[in-house]
């Protein structure tokens, strides 16, 4: 059941092409480097960090972007959704084994991902790791609780009155609400975990319904044109994916945070049962 075959080696070498790929060409043209600066801004001179916000040199290297925003914030939704799918329409030819398969890996990643990069006891294991690296929370320079990094809370002259105290005079007016950043330490790329992780995971989704054998008794009446969809709309989700490391590879983190995630993306998955292809 955790037997890696064929196409899992294929797909992790392709994945691993993606990121040294991007990595070339953010080393090579320095690519990363305004995020990396954006970034350390936000912590330390957050008047700097808006100018900033306003140059973004790509689409594609701002981190607002909608792609990033309605879809990679939300990767595990549509992993999730897309489960449900392939689910529904395998449900009249999947034995109670492949559909027990399915709820386990499902319910193994997800609590994997939630405790990597959403909660582990408090702090993800992602954070707490950044912190244990040397990792601090400043607003405008001043040290101030890691919790307000996580929550990434407004920060006001209102609620929080004594920091605001310690910026320049004038400071308030021009801002009326910052938010504190994360600064120093080792920041494993959680955009690169989670598109790892998504990818691999849904390739055990599909890959078996694939196979000349699948394809050949494809049901026929609506159940087709359901797994029809199923098949094309998360192998489409996994291009997205595809895509958005690569931009990740470019455009954000250094060299070694984006390595690190991808090998925390891998040691997940390795754990995770596996579809056999016949």
């Amino acid at each position: 059941m955790f037997r890696v075959h064929g196409y899992h080696k294929c797909l992790v070498l392709a994945l691993a092409s993606i990121m040294a790929l991007g990595m070339v060409l953010s080393y090579l043209f320095s690519m990363n480097h305004f995020n990396l600066l954006l970034s350390a801004m936000r912590a330390l001179d957050y008047a700097s960090f808006k100018q900033m916000e306003l140059y973004t040199p790509s689409r594609v290297a701002d981190r607002r972007n909608w792609i990033n925003v309605y879809f990679v914030k939300l990767s595990w939704f549509w992993n999730t959704l897309f489960t449900v799918i392939v689910v529904a329409s395998l449900s009249n030819t999947a034995t109670w084994k492949r559909l027990s398969r399915f709820a386990v890996r499902w319910a193994m990643a997800t609590c994997a991902w939630f405790a990597m990069s959403q909660w582990f006891f408090g702090a993800s294991f992602l954070e707490r790791m950044h912190v244990a690296s040397g990792g601090k929370c400043l607003a405008n320079s001043v040290h101030v609780s890691h919790e307000l990094c996580r929550t990434r809370e407004r920060l006001t002259a209102d609620s929080h009155p004594q920091l605001f105290d310690r910026f320049e005079p004038g400071f308030s007016t021009k801002h009326q609400w910052i938010h504190a950043g994360w600064h120093g330490g080792i920041d494993i790329s959680g955009h690169t975990f989670v598109l790892t992780l998504s990818i691999l995971y849904l390739a055990e989704l599909v890959v078996p319904c694939m196979t000349q054998r699948a394809i050949e008794s494809m049901p026929r009446g609506p159940m087709r044109y359901l797994k029809t969809f199923s098949l094309y709309g998360t192998l489409s989700l996994m291009v997205l994916w595809a895509f958005m490391l690569f931009t990740t590879s470019i455009y954000y983190h250094t060299t070694q945070e984006k390595v690190a995630g991808f090998l925390c993306a891998l040691a997940i998955w390795i754990c995770l049962p596996k579809e056999p292809v016949s």
